[in-house]
């Protein structure tokens, strides 16, 4: 019952929230062609980043869960507010298109009979992995900590200031763990929806992480077959297989996408690395010289999503501080010398100032209590 009270409050928060607070940002990435699904993805990522400025603020400064939550709350609000205005005059423009007379009606491309047998594989597939993620038990060591501490907020309004293993009240702060605190997103998730953590973490929160990792490798997909879309299906098909099939470790990204989900490392690997890589992949397509002569294709909505993606990867894990600032500083100096782009690696360093914040204050905090810990012996 806990569970059906809790599905209202948990679609705010995963699906309408994402939803509008995405369409500035999916209207600076895509302009016209952007949709629900890439304003969600874009809103999902914005989300998580305004958590992981919020969360780290306040559980430096000793708030509560429930003030944590108010204001995410409060600010979600407001971007969907500016989402539902930016939505108006895009209804009239469209409402126009179908009014004017000397408008041609929009042309839909008709699918193939295997092209829809396709999509129709790769769909019974996906809801065959969203079952199996909700009934299916699996366990994991690391739940001990992840899900204790996801527990310990939402039942004593406290963020890291007890021992996941022990329940004991901790004097210090463990910088390596409140630095990325993405089991504060799931105590969030937790309070707010009245669903239990362990419930949530393992049965619920898995579907709409993996619906964000296949929409990243759908719109990458479009990007690779963007003269052949109707292998886009197959592309899917295909890599849903790998995915369903690379059980052979416990460190690979698709086991921790189908069994690890809830954690963080889970979504630096799923979601922040494939979606950064997608980001580049758009880079060097409209910064190529050849397109300085037609219309002009802007690049600040790619920026602008990296910032984001970059926030979210410091939110999942601490390792996402040096895995993307070495990714995207590679690829960012690959485009600029590819495309004769001077200003790219500037643009991209701007964009990666959430890792270096945060592995700077990591790396001084580590400094301090080792020197305290010298001191004391």
């Amino acid at each position: 019952m806990a569970l059906l009270r809790g599905i209202p409050a948990l679609l705010l928060w995963m699906f309408v929230f994402p939803v509008l607070t995405g369409i500035l940002p999916a209207k600076l990435l895509f302009r016209e062609k952007w949709t629900v699904l890439k304003s969600g993805l874009c809103g999902f990522f914005v989300m998580l980043g305004l958590f992981q400025i919020n969360a780290v603020w306040c559980i430096r400064q000793i708030r509560t869960l429930s003030f944590l939550t108010k204001l995410q709350l409060a600010e979600c609000i407001l971007l969907a507010v500016v989402g539902i205005v930016l939505m108006i005059p895009e209804k009239q423009k469209r409402r126009e298109k179908k009014t004017a007379p000397e408008a041609a009606p929009s042309e839909k491309r008709e699918r193939k009979r295997e092209e829809c047998i396709l999509w129709a594989i790769f769909g019974a597939l996906i809801l065959l992995q969203f079952i199996l993620s909700a009934l299916v038990m699996t366990s994991d060591g690391d739940d001990a900590f992840y899900i204790g501490q996801a527990l310990l907020a939402v039942d004593t309004d406290r963020m890291y200031l007890y021992d996941a293993y022990t329940g004991m009240f901790t004097s210090y702060l463990d910088y390596r763990h409140i630095l990325a605190p993405f089991p504060m997103w799931i105590a969030l998730l937790s309070k707010a929806s009245g669903i239990h953590v362990a419930i949530l973490a393992h049965s619920v929160l898995p579907m709409f992480l993996m619906i964000s990792a296949y929409t990243i490798w759908g719109m990458t997909g479009e990007r690779l077959f963007a003269k052949k879309p109707e292998n886009l299906p197959l592309f899917l098909i295909l890599l849903l297989l790998i995915i369903s099939f690379s059980n052979y470790s416990v460190y690979t990204a698709e086991t921790f996408l189908l069994t690890r989900t809830w954690q963080g490392k889970a979504i630096l690997a799923g979601q922040a690395i494939p979606m950064a890589f997608y980001l580049f992949v758009l880079l060097a397509e409209r910064t190529e010289p050849e397109q300085e002569a037609g219309s002009s294709r802007p690049v600040a909505g790619i920026f602008v999503m990296l910032f984001f993606v970059n926030l979210t990867g410091t939110l999942s894990s601490t390792m996402g501080v040096l895995a993307l600032a070495l990714m995207e500083c590679v690829f960012g100096v690959l485009i600029a010398i590819r495309n004769k782009k001077r200003m790219l690696p500037l643009y991209t360093a701007l964009t990666l100032l959430p890792c270096a914040y945060y592995g700077l204050l990591y790396m001084l905090n580590k400094g301090l209590v080792i020197a305290m810990q010298n001191a004391y012996q």
